[in-house]
């Protein structure tokens, strides 16, 4: 089954593409999309993860973060870093094999990590973080 990705998620796919013999039930993922944030309405999560009847998977992944500045009062949005959608993802396709979060979900979770990690060096990764 291919994965449909929205716009700004569709450089995930190589990611995908070099977790799927850790976890060949990838193959009923059938979306990947953006969880968008707003000034107004509180960030609840980061990712989740749908399982329907027909066994398939949708997956819903956040790209940006509510940031609350206290002098003066504000709420921005703020883009999350490419390490740190990753983690969300491996956190998300880990629930595909343990949904409750288990040692053994901990465990998937840091083994798709690493293989992404790998995989961000291997494309010369430069850090998003500015200084401060």
């Amino acid at each position: 089954m291919r994965i449909v990705y929205s716009k700004s998620l569709l450089w995930l796919s190589t990611y995908i593409t070099s977790v799927e013999k850790i976890i060949p039930r990838i193959k009923k993922l059938t979306d990947i999309r953006v969880i968008r944030s707003s000034v107004t309405k509180r960030d609840r999560m980061y990712g989740e993860l749908r399982q329907y009847e027909d066994g398939t998977f949708t997956m819903k992944l956040r790209k940006s973060y509510q940031h609350l500045d206290f002098h003066p009062l504000t709420v921005t949005i703020k883009k999350l870093s490419k390490i740190d959608i990753l983690h969300n993802l491996a956190h998300e396709l880990a629930h595909l094999y343990h949904w409750d979060h288990t040692p053994e979900h901990k465990i998937l979770e840091n083994q798709l990590l690493t293989v992404f990690m790998y995989k961000l060096k291997q494309n010369d990764y430069i850090s998003e973080e500015k200084d401060k």
